[in-house]
């Protein structure tokens, strides 16, 4: 399944614009199970653009679910020649009914090096 993502209000990504700080960027995505069929741990993938100039390709981003981390893989997908991240590319599981849509956060994470984040 692919998920989508919105500022907000319906606005457009070319409205995306960078930040006032790294801690206050969030974006919602939301997963929606199409065919009617109920899902358990279904993949969701998608990329996701980014204001320009604004991360680093070494930027931690987590996913949330209503207020909890839940398990994903954030990584850069396109890093322009400058070493700024436009492009990410998550991957997460979800528990869905059919036609169900579920909501997620997407926030940039502060991790201290050397500390992977454990998966449940």
């Amino acid at each position: 399944m692919l998920f989508g993502a919105s500022l907000g209000a319906g606005e457009p990504f070319d409205k995306l614009r960078a930040p006032s700080s790294v801690e206050g960027f969030d974006l919602k995505l939301t997963v929606e199970e199409p065919s009617g069929v109920a899902r358990k741990a279904a993949p969701a993938t998608g990329g996701i653009p980014l204001p320009a100039a604004t991360f680093r390709k070494d930027q931690s981003f987590a996913v949330f679910s209503g207020g909890a981390e839940v398990p994903a893989q954030v990584l850069p997908l396109v890093v322009d020649e400058r070493g700024f991240v436009r492009w990410l590319l998550v991957d997460l599981q979800a528990d869905l009914a059919a036609r169900e849509k579920k909501e997620f956060t997407l926030k940039a994470a502060r991790r201290r090096p050397g500390r992977p984040r454990r998966s449940r």
